[in-house]
């Protein structure tokens, strides 16, 4: 999952051969607001037109797609050159990597990489920059795993102790596997186990 960078996109695919590139929804959903929130690109009604855009990239089959995307045209906002160049050039010449649909074959399905962005600027706020100075692989690895990593570990073991049945009574809805864990696993854990009622043996496939 990346940004919207050509440069990015081109890269990932040279170097990953067999793998699937999808363009980051946070990402996505940022560039076109800041587009239709410029003066210059005169949209009247910018959440409007926004939810108009929105619902092309939530579409779950080809069907609710084009349908989406025919909401869009027959819309005020397609009539505005700038929006419909932008729209046609920039996003719909590449709606496989990010229209939710062509996702839907993954067994996780991701949509952003926003954590991942927000772990690389702890890591080079606090880890990085206090390091020798030196800017070199050996002095990042050697900030990851002498300070990031155990600095982390650390904080999973006291947020587990928090969580401990010594220090609270757990719901008995929770089941006893979950306890003694952080409270955002559990509270993770307890909504996949909510999708996974939804399978039944029919679903499961065995692999060789």
């Amino acid at each position: 999952m990346v940004d919207y960078s050509n440069a990015e996109i081109s890269a990932t695919r040279a170097g990953f051969v067999n793998s699937r590139v999808t363009i980051c929804d946070f990402h996505r959903m940022q560039a076109w607001q800041r587009w239709l929130r410029r003066k210059e690109n005169n949209i009247s009604h910018p959440e409007h037109a926004l939810q108009l855009m929105k619902r092309l990239g939530s579409a779950l089959n080809e069907g609710e797609f084009e349908k989406a995307l025919e909401d869009l045209v027959s819309s005020e906002y397609w009539n505005n050159e700038k929006l419909r160049s932008y729209f046609e050039t920039v996003w719909l010449s590449v709606k496989e990597l990010w229209v939710i649909f062509h996702r839907l074959e993954f067994d996780v399905v991701l949509t952003t990489n926003n954590g991942i962005e927000a772990q690389n600027r702890v890591l080079k706020a606090h880890y990085v920059k206090s390091a020798s100075g030196k800017r070199s692989l050996t002095s990042l690895i050697a900030a990851v795993v002498c300070g990031y990593l155990p600095d982390n570990e650390k904080i999973f073991h006291e947020s587990t102790m928090r969580q401990s049945s010594l220090y609270r009574q757990y719901n008995d809805t929770v089941p006893t596997f979950l306890h003694n864990r952080p409270h955002s696993f559990i509270r993770h854990m307890l909504r996949r186990l909510v999708n996974a009622e939804e399978y039944t043996r029919s679903d499961i496939r065995a692999a060789y």
